[in-house]
């Protein structure tokens, strides 16, 4: 097992012809959809990280029109304020659109090299062109948000992470490699809050993985201290500004959101009552009185009805399980079936139960593809 092992991973590493196959496709994909991406019509939080990158640019300051000043995280505005402040004002959304492209194909490029790493070239074959073609993937390319920046940060972090386990710790990048792997997650935090959660499972796993004693505990600081030192620094700016030790000042909002009255008639982002927050400023509350607030009434719903929240909690889930698009959907499930059914003729398929069933199945998707292409 060892010595096949051995030699798919020599191969993974010789014979890159696949991966630049994987890379131009995710290029001529990602990089077709850039040319037809519209912000003619923004959302309000587009909006604040086109105002965040503006400020940054302009006058040095990450401050919203509203005075808001810890509502977003840094990274992703920051990133924008630099393609704001090289590019002409007519084009900067233009190179932003080709950046976050470039974006989408590394990320592709990078899931497909974790699946190689973790099984073999057919699972990075598969892993890279279901990215590739992953409508969602290019739609959120298409807004000017953190889960593009996010997802890139996310795949090198379990890249590198993965690259470290698989090889041997006595060289001396094996052992920096945790730290890289915190300073990508800490990375993270910065462009979106909640991927603080991200550090547990990485930490238990290097908790189990390492064995007892000192080592322990080095692994453990090493994947947990870059990231927290990171998203640390951030707090300590936000209590210095506005006086909460905090990632964000949005939380209170988001809770809200959620636990509210008006979430059974209309649940989803399309009637949320983004404009809350504002009111409450409004009123004169700080950005802390006003998250502070927003919690307390989110936690008075929980509270005062208990069976609406459990209600409120499936219909959450069944907004996160509908498709945000459909563009590419069929597309996207011949193509993996394609792929399963081609690795079925190679190596792979030496049980004669699935050699009598590729012939079938390759007729039976040729059907398929030619109907969806009479019906598309």
């Amino acid at each position: 097992m060892s010595e096949t092992r051995s030699i798919e991973d020599k191969a993974t590493r010789r014979r890159p012809w696949w991966l630049v196959c994987v890379g131009l496709i995710a290029v001529l994909l990602h990089g077709a959809s850039s040319l037809t991406f519209d912000h003619e019509q923004t959302s309000n939080d587009e909006k604040e990280y086109v105002a965040l990158a503006k400020s940054l640019s302009d006058e040095g300051r990450f401050v919203l029109p509203t005075g808001d000043a810890a509502t977003r995280m840094p990274l992703y505005p920051a990133l924008l304020s630099v393609v704001y402040g090289s590019q002409d004002a007519k084009i900067w959304l233009s190179a932003v659109d080709i950046l976050q492209a470039m974006m989408g194909v590394l990320t592709a490029i990078g899931l497909s090299c974790i699946a190689a790493r973790l099984a073999d070239i057919r699972a990075g074959v598969l892993a890279g062109l279901t990215a590739a073609f992953y409508a969602p993937f290019i739609y959120l390319e298409s807004q000017l948000l953190t889960e593009t920046l996010a997802l890139l940060l996310t795949t090198l972090a379990i890249w590198l992470y993965v690259a470290h386990c698989l090889s041997p710790v006595e060289r001396i990048e094996q052992r920096l490699a945790p730290w890289g792997v915190s300073a990508l997650l800490g990375l993270a935090v910065l462009t979106r809050a909640n991927a603080a959660l991200m550090v547990i499972p990485f930490a238990l796993h290097a908790f189990v993985r390492a064995p007892s004693g000192a080592r322990r505990g080095v692994r453990l600081i090493a994947i947990v201290l870059p990231a927290a030192l990171i998203a640390g620094g951030w707090m300590a700016r936000n209590q210095a500004v506005v006086g909460k030790f905090t990632l964000s000042t949005i939380g209170g909002l988001n809770f809200y959101l959620g636990n509210n009255p008006n979430y059974r008639e209309d649940p989803g982002l399309s009637g949320a009552a983004y404009q809350r927050f504002n009111e409450l400023r409004a009123e004169g509350l700080s950005e802390r009185e006003a998250d502070a607030r927003l919690y307390a009434e989110g936690m008075a719903f929980v509270k005062s009805r208990p069976g609406e929240t459990l209600a409120n909690a499936l219909r959450k889930i069944r907004v996160w399980l509908t498709p945000t698009t459909r563009s590419l959907g069929p597309s996207l499930l011949l193509l993996v079936s394609f792929a399963i059914i081609v690795s079925m003729f190679g190596t792979a398929a030496r049980e004669s139960a699935l050699r009598r069933l590729r012939i079938p199945l390759a007729i039976l998707w040729l059907g398929l593809a030619v109907w969806y292409g009479v019906w598309a």
